[in-house]
C-alpha cells in the first residue's frame, strides 16, 4: 500500500478510503502526544458522517493515548499554530510477560501426603494439622481485603469465592476497557477536528474558547472512563491476590467439605445396608425352614412306606397255600409238627394204633 504522507489529499479522496487505508493514513500523520492531523486541501468538504466515522472507532487504535500529552494539548494551543511532525516510525507494542507464582510448599506437602495414603502408608499426623496451620494466613488475607474497601456491603466470602462472581468481574473489566477505547477514539476525532479548523486556510470557524470547550468535554469523558477502569481493575486485582494467597486453604477446605459429604452419605447408607442384610437373612432363614420341612416330610413318608411294606410281608407269610407256606413244611417247623404227630401215634395204646391203622388202610 502506498504511503499517504508525501501528498495532500482532497476530501473526496480520504472519504473514499476503506478502513485499512484510513488507519494507515492516520497512523502516518500522528502528532506529538499521539494526536492526529488530517491534512487535506479542502477540509470544508468533509461531511459530518466522516467525523462520526472517526469517532465510532474506525480510526487506528494501535498506539495508546498519552494522557499527559493530551492534557497539555487540550489546555494550551501553540501561539504560532504550528505543530511538529511526528516521526513516522512507531514502536511495536510490548506485552508484559506473565510470571506464574511458585507452587507453595503446602501444596507439595499435601500431594505427598495423599500419595502416601494411596500407596497404603500410614502418615505420622493427620492432614487436618496442615489445615489448622493455614487458617491464620487465610484470616489475615481476608482482613486485608476487607480493609481495602473494594468489597460491596452485601458481598461475603462465599460470594468472592464463587466462580460466577469471577466471570462477572471479568465482564465488567472488559466493558470498562471498551468504554476507555471508545472515549479515546472520540478524543482523537475531536482533536483532529480542532486541528482541521486551526489549519483551515480560510480561517478558523471556531473560536479558541469553543475549541477548548470541545476538547475539555472529550477529556472529561476520557478521564471518567479511565478512572472507572482503574477502580474496577484495582478491585479485581485485590480479589485475585486474595485468591492467590489463600489458594492452599481453599483447596484444603474444599477437600474437607467433600470428605464430609462422602462421610454423611456413608452414614445415610448404613440403615439401608442393614435393612437389606436383615431382609436377606430373613429370606435365607425362611428358605432353610422350607428345606427342613421337606426333609422331615420325606423322612416320615419313607418310614411310613417301610412300615407298610413290613406289615404286608408279615400278612403274606400267614396266608394258607401261599408259596412261603409250601416251603415252610420242609423247614424246621414242618419237621417239628410232623415229628410231633408221629410221637402222638406212638404214644397211643396198641388197640388204638391198630384201629387207626385200619382207618388209614381203609382210606386207601
Amino acid at each position: 500500500m502506498a504511503s499517504f504522507a508525501s501528498r495532500k489529499l482532497l476530501a473526496r479522496d480520504i472519504i473514499a478510503y476503506n478502513d485499512a487505508e484510513l488507519d494507515q493514513y492516520l497512523e502516518e500523520n500522528h502528532l506529538n502526544g499521539g494526536a492526529l492531523a488530517v491534512d487535506i486541501v479542502d477540509p470544508e468538504n468533509l461531511p459530518e458522517s466522516f467525523i462520526q466515522r472517526l469517532s465510532a472507532g474506525h480510526a487506528v487504535q494501535s498506539r495508546p493515548l498519552d494522557l499527559n500529552q493530551l492534557n497539555a494539548r487540550l489546555l494550551e494551543i501553540p501561539a504560532d499554530n504550528t505543530i511538529s511532525p511526528r516521526p513516522s516510525s512507531r514502536e511495536s507494542d510490548r506485552k508484559s510477560l506473565v510470571t506464574l507464582p511458585p507452587i507453595p510448599p503446602e501444596e507439595y506437602e499435601r500431594g505427598y501426603y495423599n500419595k502416601l495414603i494411596s500407596d497404603g502408608g500410614r502418615p505420622l499426623y493427620p492432614i487436618d494439622f496442615l489445615d489448622e496451620r493455614l487458617q491464620p494466613a487465610y484470616d489475615e488475607a481476608w482482613k486485608t481485603l476487607v480493609a481495602s474497601k473494594v468489597l460491596r456491603r452485601s458481598e461475603t466470602e462465599e460470594d468472592i469465592l464463587d466462580i460466577k462472581s469471577a466471570f462477572q468481574r471479568q465482564i465488567k473489566e472488559d466493558r470498562a476497557w471498551r468504554t476507555v477505547k471508545s472515549a479515546r477514539s472520540v478524543a482523537k476525532a475531536v482533536l483532529a477536528s480542532v486541528q482541521k479548523d486551526i489549519n483551515d486556510p480560510r480561517g478558523s470557524r471556531l473560536g479558541k474558547q469553543a475549541r477548548i470547550r470541545m476538547m475539555s468535554v472529550a477529556k472529561s469523558k476520557l478521564d471518567a472512563a479511565k478512572e472507572s477502569l482503574k477502580l474496577i481493575k484495582r478491585r479485581n486485582d485485590l480479589i485475585s491476590e486474595f485468591h492467590r494467597t489463600t489458594r492452599d486453604y481453599q483447596i484444603v477446605k474444599s477437600n474437607a467439605d467433600r470428605r464430609s459429604i462422602r462421610l454423611q452419605w456413608i452414614l445415610d447408607q448404613v440403615p439401608l445396608v442393614e435393612a437389606e442384610l436383615n431382609k436377606s437373612k430373613a429370606a435365607e432363614t425362611a428358605s432353610d425352614a422350607v428345606r427342613g420341612t421337606k426333609r422331615r416330610l420325606g423322612r416320615d413318608h419313607g418310614e411310613s412306606m417301610q412300615d407298610r411294606s413290613t406289615k404286608k410281608r408279615r400278612r403274606d407269610s400267614g396266608v394258607p397255600g401261599s408259596p412261603p407256606d409250601r416251603n415252610a413244611g420242609s423247614g424246621p417247623q414242618g419237621e417239628r409238627l410232623k415229628h410231633s404227630r408221629d410221637d402222638v401215634v406212638d404214644d397211643m395204646p396198641p388197640s388204638k394204633r391198630f384201629r387207626n391203622g385200619r382207618e388209614d388202610l381203609g382210606s386207601y
